[in-house]
C-alpha cells in the first residue's frame, strides 16, 4: 500500500477503450511531474490496461462489477509495496458472504430481465411496470456498488479525480456522485466534444425513450416529463430521454443522476476542459457556469507536436514504403460491427471495403486509421487487396502530422487533422450526425455516396478545388484551435492547483 505520508493523489477513470488514450497520457505525465501520485481505476471492460499502468510505474486498481472489494493494488516497482504480501487477496469476512449473495442474487435477476427483453425484441421497454421492476433492481445495483466505490476513495484519499464526461449513468455517475460528497476535485478531461444531436440522433429512434409515440412509450416518460423536463431533448420534433426511465427513476432516488444529461460540464463536475475558445462559448451558452469551462486543449494532440518533432515527413513516408511525390490521405475506418451500427462482418466489410477502394482509386498514399475498438487482424486483408496500408501505430494522431487529407464519419480525431491543417472530409452516408463540426466551413461535408465519389475526384483532379480547400483551412485554425506548442497537458495538470 501508499504509505502514509505519500504524495497528494490523483485518481484517473477511464470507464471504456476510447477514454483510455487519453488517461493514459495523463498518468503518465502526472508521474513524470513528481508534484502528484497518479491512480488509474480500470473497469473490467478494460482490466487489461493494467499491465500497460506496470510498465509506467503508475499505481492502478480494477473496479470489477460485483466483485469483493480488493486492497489498493499498484505497480510492484512503487516504493512502498511490499511484494511479498498478496493485495490483491480480498479478506474473507461475513459481510464478504452477503456480498456475494447479493451479487449472485442481482446477476441471476439481471439474467432474468435480458432473457425477456431478448425475447420481446425490447418491445418490453413500452410497459411502465417493466421499468419499476428494473429500476428496483438497478438500485440494488448502484447500492453493491456504491460500497466499493465508497472503500476504494477512502483507501486512496484523492485530491481530484479525472473523468471522461459527467453526462453518463450507471457506475460513472454512483462514482461522481460519491466524489462530490467527499468534496474531491472533479475534473471532465477533454476526451471527445459531443454536440447533443449526436446521441439524440439514434436516441429519438427508440420509441422507448420517446413521448411522441403513446404505443411504445411507456407512460413512466410523461411522469418524468413533468417534473424533470431537463432529461429531455428535443430532436427532430421529438422529446426524447438521455436514459431509459428505469435508470432515470433509479439514479433519482439513489441521488446520483445528472441533471443536464445532454451537456457534458453541465452536470456534477467542478472542471470541464475543451478543445478551443468557440466550445467553450457554445457551453456556456447551454448554461454551463463560465467559471468551470477551461480552454486546454486535447491532451492527444502533444503526440502530434511530440511526432512532427522526431520523424520527419520523409522519414514517415519511407516507414511505408509511400511516394513523396504523392499526397497523404488518411482514413479513419467508421466502427461499424464494433459499435452495433451492423450485425454482421458481411455488412461490415461490404462498407468498409466501398470506402478504402473509392480513396485508393484516387492514386494518393492512403493510410488507414482504426479506432481502439477495432482489431487490426480483421482488417488487415485490405493492405492486400487495395493500394493502402493500415497505421502502424494504434495512435492515429502519430500519421496526422504528415496528412494532406483526412476523412472520417464525425471522429473525434478531425479536430486534430484540421490543427494540422489538413483538408477534413466528413461522410455521413451511415446515418450519424456531424453537427459537432457544424462550425467549422473548411470541413467538407457529404451525406451520400455519389456526393463523396463526386467529392473525391474533385480533390483529387482539380487542383484548384483543393487549393481553396486548403486555404479555407489555414485560415480557419488560428481562429479555433490552440497552437501546436505541446503545452495541451500542461495546462490540464495545471488545473489541479
Amino acid at each position: 500500500m501508499l504509505k502514509p505520508d505519500s504524495k497528494h493523489r490523483v485518481l484517473l477513470f477511464p470507464i471504456h477503450a476510447t477514454s483510455w488514450p487519453t488517461m493514459e497520457k495523463l498518468a503518465v505525465a502526472l508521474k513524470e511531474q513528481g508534484e502528484f501520485e497518479p491512480v488509474v481505476l480500470l473497469t473490467a471492460k478494460i482490466a487489461d490496461k493494467k499491465q500497460i499502468c506496470r510498465q509506467h510505474h503508475v499505481c492502478c486498481e480494477v473496479l470489477g462489477v460485483l466483485e469483493p472489494a480488493a486492497h489498493f493494488t499498484e505497480s510492484t516497482d512503487v516504493e512502498g509495496v511490499d511484494k511479498k504480501q498478496d493485495h490483491t487477496s480480498p479478506v474473507r469476512t461475513s459481510k464478504m458472504f452477503v456480498a456475494r449473495v447479493f451479487k449472485y442474487s442481482y446477476e441471476t435477476l439481471k439474467d432474468f430481465f435480458i432473457f425477456i427483453e431478448k425475447k420481446t425484441n425490447k418491445r418490453v421497454y413500452s410497459l411502465t411496470l417493466y421499468h419499476l421492476l428494473k429500476c428496483c433492481i438497478e438500485v440494488i445495483y448502484y447500492k453493491l456498488y456504491y460500497k466499493k466505490i465508497d472503500d476504494l476513495l477512502g483507501r486512496i484519499n484523492p485530491q481530484a479525480v479525472f473523468v471522461s464526461q459527467d453526462a453518463s449513468g450507471g457506475v460513472l455517475a454512483c462514482f461522481i456522485r460519491e466524489c462530490q460528497k467527499r468534496k474531491i476535485k472533479i475534473i471532465v478531461a477533454n476526451v471527445a466534444y459531443q454536440h447533443a444531436d449526436m446521441p439524440a440522433k439514434t436516441r429519438s429512434a427508440m420509441g422507448s425513450l420517446c413521448l411522441k409515440n403513446p404505443v411504445s412509450a411507456p407512460w413512466i416518460n410523461y411522469i418524468i416529463y413533468l417534473f424533470l423536463p431537463n432529461q429531455f431533448y428535443r430532436y427532430n420534433n421529438r422529446r426524447t430521454m438521455f436514459y431509459q426511465a428505469y435508470e432515470v427513476l433509479a439514479l433519482k432516488l439513489f441521488g446520483a443522476l445528472p441533471p443536464f444529461p445532454w451537456v457534458v460540464g453541465h452536470n456534477h463536475s467542478d472542471i470541464v476542459c475543451v478543445e478551443n475558445h468557440y466550445l467553450k462559448d457554445r457551453l456556456i451558452s447551454k448554461g454551463v457556469n463560465p467559471a468551470k469551462v477551461v480552454v486546454t486543449g486535447h491532451v492527444d494532440v502533444d503526440e502530434i507536436w511530440q511526432q512532427k518533432s522526431r520523424i520527419s515527413r520523409e522519414e514517415f513516408f519511407k516507414s511505408y514504403g509511400f511516394d513523396l511525390n504523392k499526397k497523404l490521405f488518411v482514413v479513419a475506418l467508421p466502427q461499424l460491427i464494433e459499435h452495433g451500427y451492423v450485425t454482421s462482418w458481411e455488412e461490415t466489410y461490404t462498407e468498409i471495403e466501398y470506402l478504402v477502394r473509392i480513396c485508393s482509386d484516387t492514386g494518393m498514399n492512403v493510410l488507414l486509421a482504426l479506432h481502439p475498438k477495432m482489431d487490426v487482424k480483421n482488417y488487415i486483408f485490405l493492405e492486400n487487396k487495395y493500394h493502402c496500408k493500415i497505421n502502424k501505430s494504434p495512435k492515429t494522431s502519430h500519421a496526422l502530422p504528415y496528412a494532406d487529407l483526412f476523412a472520417s464519419n464525425g471522429s473525434s480525431t478531425a479536430f486534430w487533422a484540421h490543427v494540422c491543417g489538413a483538408v477534413v472530409i466528413n461522410f455521413d452516408f451511415y446515418g450519424f450526425s456531424l453537427e459537432s463540426f457544424g462550425y467549422l466551413k473548411s470541413f467538407i461535408t457529404v451525406y451520400s455516396k455519389p456526393e463523396f465519389e463526386k467529392t473525391m475526384h474533385s480533390l483529387t483532379h482539380d487542383p484548384e478545388y483543393f487549393l481553396r480547400s486548403l486555404t479555407t483551412t489555414q485560415e480557419e485554425v488560428p481562429r479555433f484551435s490552440l497552437p501546436l506548442d505541446g503545452k495541451n497537458t500542461e495546462r490540464c495538470l495545471a488545473l489541479l492547483g
